[in-house]
């Protein structure tokens, strides 16, 4: 607790802290015959299940979890506060600690400390565009208005933003000569990340004949968020009143 109490003494407003390693007594005061991993950032969704897969992955396997979240206050300068009462303080801090069992080599622990940081950056890529995939979803349901499966099509997104699903990424794609391309500038969430964008122009161009209104398949890539596994992707095609297709989403 004290070496996690001195790791989060400083953090910027935003700041995401991520520290992977084994501790000897000469060098942290204390010893432990397992690898430990401290993490600090803005309490958000999907922080622990996140972290927990990509441990999971990545390492041999998990010893203890602990995840307690703090309101606590800072300096402009991101110095902890310690003379406030905890409870009585403002910006929740998510503290984890994750006891993992010892990591050999010091190559290791920074990889870890590089993949743990990916996770995080998407992990708060799909809570900062949440509410901007949703409203898309909500607005698309109103522009579903050509088909004889318009109405149907319609009550399926508005299910889905009705916290029936959760979304990770967002882009549109338009039909043009045959094929997609992809809408600059309309990504949002984990399709927004520059890792996952070449898996995502994957997805559009199959069943590109296809008819169907909307598209259901599996993505390419797994999810570095919530859970590792691969997303349903849900396409939405927009056709014109002549019923050629148009875009995407």
């Amino acid at each position: 607790m004290r070496s996690h109490l001195h790791f989060g003494a400083q953090r910027l407003p935003g700041e995401v802290k991520v520290r992977v390693f084994t501790p000897v007594e000469a060098i942290d005061g204390w010893s432990s015959p397992h690898t430990i991993v401290h993490l600090l950032l803005d309490d958000m969704p999907f922080v622990v299940d996140s972290l927990t897969a990509a441990m999971v992955q990545h390492t041999r396997g998990l010893i203890r979890v602990t995840h307690p979240i703090f309101n606590v206050n800072r300096s402009a300068a991101g110095q902890l506060d310690l003379s406030a009462p905890l409870a009585a303080a403002g910006a929740s801090e998510s503290w984890c600690e994750f006891v993992i069992h010892r990591l050999l080599t010091p190559a290791a622990h920074a990889e870890l400390e590089i993949e743990l940081q990916k996770v995080l950056s998407d992990v708060i890529c799909v809570n900062r565009d949440w509410e901007a995939m949703r409203n898309t979803a909500i607005a698309l349901a109103d522009e579903v208005v050509l088909g004889h499966d318009a109405a149907e099509v319609g009550e399926l997104l508005q299910w889905l933003a009705s916290n029936h699903f959760t979304f990770l990424g967002y882009q549109r794609f338009d039909a043009v000569d045959g094929g997609w391309r992809p809408v600059p500038d309309s990504a949002l969430g984990l399709l927004a990340q520059a890792a996952h964008t070449a898996a995502a122009e994957q997805l559009a161009p199959l069943q590109l004949a296809d008819s169907n209104r909307v598209v259901l398949l599996k993505a390419p890539f797994k999810s570095t968020v919530h859970r590792m596994v691969h997303p349903q992707y849900i396409g939405l095609r927009i056709f014109d009143e002549a019923g050629v297709l148009t875009h995407e989403h």
